[in-house]
């Protein structure tokens, strides 16, 4: 399911929540949401060159190696 952006004024149901099928969801504040330390920020940056240089495991490795973990 994809996520959905919501604003919300406290008090009427936001037409994102509207049409949603029966079960649970989790909602959080977009304010509320940790900032990156400067030390996670840089260590995404370095995976995300390395992926560029295409030093990156294949996707089709990738699932096969979940799928081998389930059974």
């Amino acid at each position: 399911m994809a996520a959905r952006v919501i604003h919300w004024d406290g008090k009427n149901l936001p037409d994102g929540l509207q049409g949603l099928a029966p079960g649970t969801y989790v909602l959080e504040s977009l304010e509320d949401v940790p900032q990156l330390t400067r030390e996670e920020d840089e260590g995404l940056r370095r995976a995300l060159d390395s992926l560029d240089r295409g030093e990156g495991i294949p996707l089709s490795q990738v699932m096969m190696d979940i799928r081998n973990r389930d059974g």
